[in-house]
């Protein structure tokens, strides 16, 4: 994580966060594993600085002990982690690793091989998934479900605004910050809203995540936008920050 601030610091840019490490189990031993997608890192001024050409390079750290190792290290056109146990990884290739035209792209679903170590090709399609809407170009139309807001809408509605809801206060400041207290734990740290309307956040003690805000029954709610978590937090009110 220190590298990838550096790398986008060198890029002229401002390290963001965002939700760009996967903790899940790959591998199928019951422990977590680790997904780092560097497509999804938010590098504040350089949004292309890991997107070069569409493409970002996707990595799996797999748990070994008190260590973890580099299984899988690849750059990809998009990637998808379906909801199976252990967690399924597919990723998109493209040109000659599909054994086609420079144009050609292809499906690949990742597994995990014990004897060498590494997450190898189970299969393929001619069929690609579509690629993760944050490797897509940023200027790229992203088409969202009904009800839930846009980019647009969510930098309006609660950029340097308070939400409030589910029991924890969110205060949005204009400058990329944010601070929140559920009567229990304050937390402070840095957000981005991304072009899918995504409002993703990244505290000091490294914790990362996103939520989505949508409309239901004339209310706006807001909801947990991670690939291992959608818990719904239910409704909010949006006010003034404090003065």
């Amino acid at each position: 994580m220190v590298d990838i601030d550096t790398a986008c610091r060198v890029a002229g840019g401002r390290p963001g966060g965002g939700s760009y490490i996967f903790v899940q189990d790959f591998s199928g031993d019951g422990l977590n594993d680790y997904l780092i997608s560097e497509g999804n890192y938010n590098c504040i001024g350089k949004p292309d600085a890991f997107r070069a050409g569409g493409k970002a390079m996707v990595e799996i750290y797999v748990t070994s002990g008190g260590d973890a190792f580099r299984g899988f290290y690849e750059v990809v056109r998009g990637y998808r982690i379906l909801d199976t146990r252990p967690r399924t990884v597919q990723i998109v290739r493209d040109g000659a690793a599909c054994g086609g035209a420079l144009s050609a792209t292809c499906t690949v679903t990742l597994r995990w091989d014990p004897p060498s170590r590494k997450f190898t090709a189970a299969s393929a399609s001619s069929s690609p998934i579509t690629p993760s809407t944050d490797l897509k170009p940023p200027n790229a139309a992203v088409t969202l479900p009904a009800g839930v807001l846009t980019a647009a809408e969510v930098n309006s509605q609660a950029v340097g605004r308070k939400v409030q809801g589910d029991g924890t206060q969110w205060l949005y400041y204009s400058n990329g910050k944010y601070e929140s207290d559920d009567g229990r734990v304050a937390r402070s740290g840095t957000y981005v809203v991304r072009p899918d309307g995504r409002l993703c956040w990244n505290d000091r003690i490294g914790v990362s995540g996103c939520f989505q805000y949508y409309r239901q029954a004339g209310k706006l709610h807001l909801r947990r936008a991670d690939p291992d978590n959608t818990f719904a937090l239910g409704p909010i009110t949006v006010g003034s920050l404090p003065r």
